[in-house]
């Protein structure tokens, strides 16, 4: 299904995207991570901030020494856990998107999907991305949306939490509330 597979990397593991090793990625343009969790690690965050947002990226082989490459990559984070990533309240790289369980395991609906893409659906698909009108697109502007709230309350300090469920609640003294 990928167009050029010398552009893309798949990783179910986040050290083999964050760790020192990531010699595999150099050319990767396109990097998915699946359910590659992020498990509280913070040593891992700065490093998959800078991932995302510096024009350079430190390239390194095992027994080779390390290079600095322009960064083209773009990472695509897939789980089923509620936190799959640690997201600062101010978060500005990472949109979260919730996928439905509406389709789960309805094989026929996918069948018809990959049918209509060896149809030619690929082509229209392609068609579509090159012929959308970006003019009024702003690359610096994250698109809105309540999904990544949840996980930013998970990664929140315990006093966010507090005055969050306070806020909530309508009281102070949550400890003594009855859920």
């Amino acid at each position: 299904a990928w167009a050029c597979c010398w552009c893309t990397s798949h990783s179910d593991n986040l050290e083999h995207v964050v760790g020192h090793f990531n010699g595999h990625l150099r050319d990767a343009v396109l990097i998915f991570c699946d359910e590659a969790i992020w498990g509280g690690n913070k040593k891992d965050i700065g490093r998959l901030k800078a991932m995302i947002t510096e024009e350079l990226r430190v390239v390194e082989h095992k027994g080779v020494d390390a290079i600095l490459m322009p960064n083209f990559g773009h990472y695509i984070m897939a789980s089923n856990e509620d936190w799959a990533q640690h997201l600062d309240n101010d978060d500005r790289r990472t949109l979260v998107l919730k996928v439905s369980d509406k389709r789960k395991e309805d094989h026929e609906y996918f069948k018809k999907i990959q049918q209509e893409l060896e149809a030619g659906g690929y082509e229209a698909l392609l068609y579509e991305l090159l012929t959308e009108d970006l003019g009024d697109f702003c690359l610096q502007k994250m698109p809105q949306n309540s999904n990544a709230f949840d996980m930013k309350m998970l990664s929140a300090s315990s006093i966010d939490c507090y005055i969050y469920a306070a806020l909530t609640i309508g009281v102070f003294d949550v400890s003594n509330i009855e859920s």
